[in-house]
């Protein structure tokens, strides 16, 4: 049997810590971690370790007791690496002041990324995460390619794939040129401990896994992450619901028929890492969908700074809703990687959507824009089968219309889609590039604050004018896949211009 690891450092650290007697964390060496493994029947291809990096508060150069000791343990365990049979990395995550933060989350769309690409590849045929944490169960719900695997000294759903490792093998781990042997107990045989429960489930096994988990209905053209709980308005008491979301979406123009999934409803313990798996699979099993994530969860800004971090591909199409003023969860700007998702601030006059009467949002005529239809999965409409259906679906019955409905929208708001000019401070609007610029200013949400965002010449920003009339207010990243259109429509316009040949 051969396997990948993905090692929650920190974790499997506290672990080795206790049973030395410790009360801080003790690293494990990484060789001593692949001959326990071999001990158990499985030899280690690669090991992902994700531990907690660059400090997302106070002074970005300040580095904190964590990241020294991770990189100093780095640096001793690359000299012993050389000699080993399988490969090793390093992943971080954010370090906020309260300790990690999108940890799990990181650990969890590893785990799922690496089960899909051996699938592909056959270079194991499992996927192990060491890790103690309760919030890593996704990684086995939400994998569709090769069996995950949970490793831990406790297994807090024993009805998930697992391996129940004994406390005194991590004490093991620490010594590097020691002699490793194990307890009695041959984990590959399946023995069982001395009151009868079972140490391990089946290498081949998928106990826990789900494959309805993650999957967009097949007539919906987006998906929208909506996290009631991490997305309010701090002076309105009542919360936001999916159709209010789901009017949103439809008025920035982001999807006609739109697919919203209520990440509420998801269990507190793995409610972090199910919002960041859900994410993963809409994105990796719909690469063409657009999707909109409407959350402040801590691990999901971190998710969403980080894209390429967090195994995401094609980071071009998700966006991410931001609410103007929201809380402050962390700066985010020293973690940003080059590819964050895309941030669209939601104005204050797009909030009152959020909180309107179903009433109001559902009766809409032809000639006020589109028709809103929930579908539940079923014809029982009553609030019971509301909270049990999985997730509502708004369709949007005239997508005809709803092009027109949105540009209406933004004349009438003069929101503009804007080109910036040479020097990336002044703006004219796109579909009319050689007009009159105007300067711009950011837009005031926090998000923007914390990570300003990069301006560049040339490309496209969402921007509404200011009271005065006199400047452009930013309000979105730039929009970069729009350069393929306007590449197209200035090639167009050239060739009109060119004289017929002779």
């Amino acid at each position: 049997m051969r396997a990948e690891l993905i090692l929650d450092l920190h974790g499997v650290g506290a672990d080795v810590g206790r049973a030395r007697g410790r009360d801080v964390s003790v690293f494990p060496a990484l060789g001593n971690i692949g001959q326990l493994w071999r001990h158990l029947g499985v030899d280690i291809s690669a090991i992902h370790v994700v531990a907690p990096g660059m400090s997302s508060h106070d002074n970005h150069d300040a580095k904190t007791f964590d990241e020294l000791h991770t990189a100093a343990w780095w640096k001793t365990e690359a000299v012993f690496l050389e000699d080993q049979t399988f490969d090793a990395s390093l992943s971080f995550c954010a370090l906020g002041e309260d300790g990690p933060i999108g940890l799990d989350e990181l650990v969890t769309t590893i785990a799922l990324s690496r089960s899909d690409e051996l699938e592909k590849s056959s270079d194991a045929d499992l996927v192990i995460v060491m890790s103690n944490s309760p919030e890593v169960a996704p990684a086995v719900t939400y994998a569709r390619g090769v069996p995950v695997m949970i490793a831990g000294t406790i297994i807090a759903d024993s009805g998930l794939s697992h391996a129940r490792l004994d406390l005194s093998w991590m004490g093991l781990l620490k010594d590097r040129f020691a002699s490793f042997k194990l307890n009695d107990v041959e984990l590959r045989d399946g023995r069982p401990w001395s009151n009868g429960v079972a140490i391990c489930t089946p290498f081949d096994r998928t106990d826990g896994r789900d494959a309805q988990v993650g999957e967009l209905p097949s007539f919906a053209e987006s998906v929208a992450l909506f996290d009631p709980e991490y997305f309010h308005v701090e002076d309105n008491s009542t919360s936001p619901d999916d159709v209010g979301i789901a009017s949103v979406v439809h008025t920035l123009g982001l999807g006609t028929l739109v697919h919203i999934e209520d990440v509420s409803t998801h269990r507190a313990k793995t409610a972090n890492t199910t919002s960041a798996a859900t994410l993963y699979r809409y994105a990796a099993d719909n690469p063409d969908a657009p999707i909109v994530v409407a959350s402040t969860r801590p691990g999901m800004i971190a998710l969403t700074s980080a894209l390429d971090t967090y195994q995401i591909d094609n980071p071009e199409r998700i966006l991410r809703l931001c609410l103007p003023d929201r809380e402050h969860w962390f700066d985010e700007a020293g973690f940003a990687s080059a590819r964050p998702a895309c941030r669209i601030v939601i104005e204050q006059t797009l909030t009152e959507p959020l909180f309107g009467e179903d009433e109001e949002r559902t009766t809409t005529s032809d000639s006020d824009g589109p028709t809103l239809t929930l579908l539940q999965g079923g014809e029982d409409d009553s609030d019971a089968m509301r909270r049990s259906t999985s997730p509502t679906l708004v369709l949007y019955a005239n997508p005809n219309t709803v092009r027109d409905d949105s540009e209406q929208w933004r004349q009438s708001r003069q929101r503009r889609f804007l080109l910036l000019g040479a020097n990336g401070a002044e703006a004219t609007p796109a579909h009319h590039g050689d007009g009159t610029f105007l300067p711009i200013s950011l837009g005031g949400c926090t998000d923007f604050t914390l990570r300003r965002p990069p301006l560049r010449p040339g490309c496209v920003v969402e921007g509404v004018l200011s009271a005065s009339g006199d400047r452009w207010v930013v309000v979105s990243d730039p929009i970069e896949r729009r350069r393929a259109s306007r590449a197209g429509t200035n090639r167009t316009k050239a060739e009109a211009g060119k004289p017929a040949a002779a």
